[in-house]
Formats: structure tokens, C-alpha cells, sequence
């Protein structure tokens, strides 16, 4: 028998597919997102947040929540163990057969393998840098630069104000 994956490995597929499911609601979603997000077991995926934690947390009434994990458990993504907890907290946790899904296509995803050039996959750019005896990146020529630098710099002049060549420029413009 196969070890079993706990739910922290194979939350992200969980949520996926939760994400995707065309028969919950928005509310619903986001119940099973913060369930699974902030209160889920490692292991098992259990949760025992109250309605009105729930509530507060995605800014909806508890009527709402309860609406939603209703909405959730017929849809077959959530079961729940009603007022199990201390001030009648419920649990929740994945049906199994959702937590089977997850584990299935986390298999299938640990699967694949990027094949190599030669083999028909993709040629990936090459990674890191490339040790140089100069300093700095290797980067292309930059065209401008090395034509300035065969111009030479531009030629400037600073003058004193009120110099002759400052009165004879300040006429010319005037």
C-alpha cells in the first residue's frame, strides 16, 4: 500500500480544483479558502472555526457562512461534523473523495519531467552568470555609446558672468 500524501502537500491541488468547481459560489470558495488557508490540519485538513469566526474573517454574516459550508458539503467538497468542538464549533475537513482528487493529480503532476533538447523538449536559456576576468554583466554592445566614444566629448566652455564673451552671448540672445 502506498504511503498517503497529508493534506499540506496537496492543498494547492485541493484549492485548484475548489477554485474551478462551477457549483460553489463566490462565498463558498472563500469559506473553503480560509478553512483550508488558516485553519486546516496539516495532516488531515481538519478545521474548527466557529460560524462567526468565519464570518469576520471574509467580512460575511454567519447566516451567509452557513449557507456556504451547506453549499460546499451537497457539492461533496466538505464534510462536517456539526458542534463537535468546544462552544459548539463544527469541524471540517475534505470529503475523502475530494482529498483522492487532490492526491491523484498531485501524482500525476510529480510526474512530468522536462524533456531535454535532444529528446524534443524545449532548449531553456542557459542560467547564472558568466565569470569574466572583467568586472561588471555581459551585456550586448551598447551602438550610441561606442559611437560617442568615437566622437569624443563634446566640447564646453565655462565662462565667468559678466566677461566679455558672457555680455557679447547675453546680446545675442537678447
Amino acid at each position: 500500500m502506498s504511503k498517503q500524501l497529508p493534506f499540506c502537500m496537496v492543498k494547492l491541488q485541493y484549492l485548484s480544483e475548489i477554485a474551478a468547481a462551477p457549483t460553489l459560489d463566490d462565498i463558498a470558495v472563500r469559506v473553503i479558502l480560509y478553512l483550508s488557508l488558516h485553519h486546516a490540519d496539516h495532516v488531515t485538513g481538519e478545521a474548527r472555526p466557529t460560524f462567526r469566526t468565519i464570518g469576520l474573517a471574509i467580512g460575511k454574516h454567519e447566516k451567509s457562512v452557513r449557507r456556504a459550508v451547506n453549499k460546499a458539503v451537497t457539492a461533496g467538497y466538505l464534510d462536517i461534523e456539526r458542534g463537535t468542538n468546544i462552544g459548539n464549533a463544527s469541524r471540517y475537513r475534505p470529503t475523502q473523495k475530494a482529498f483522492n482528487r487532490a492526491r491523484e493529480r498531485r501524482k500525476e503532476a510529480d510526474k512530468i519531467v522536462p524533456l531535454s533538447s535532444h529528446k524534443g523538449g524545449q532548449k531553456l536559456l542557459q542560467r547564472g552568470t558568466n565569470p569574466s576576468s572583467k568586472a561588471g554583466r555581459d551585456c550586448p554592445p551598447n551602438l550610441d555609446r561606442e559611437h560617442k566614444k568615437e566622437q569624443g566629448p563634446d566640447q564646453w566652455a565655462v565662462v565667468p558672468a559678466g566677461s566679455e564673451a558672457a555680455r557679447t552671448w547675453e546680446k545675442l540672445f537678447d
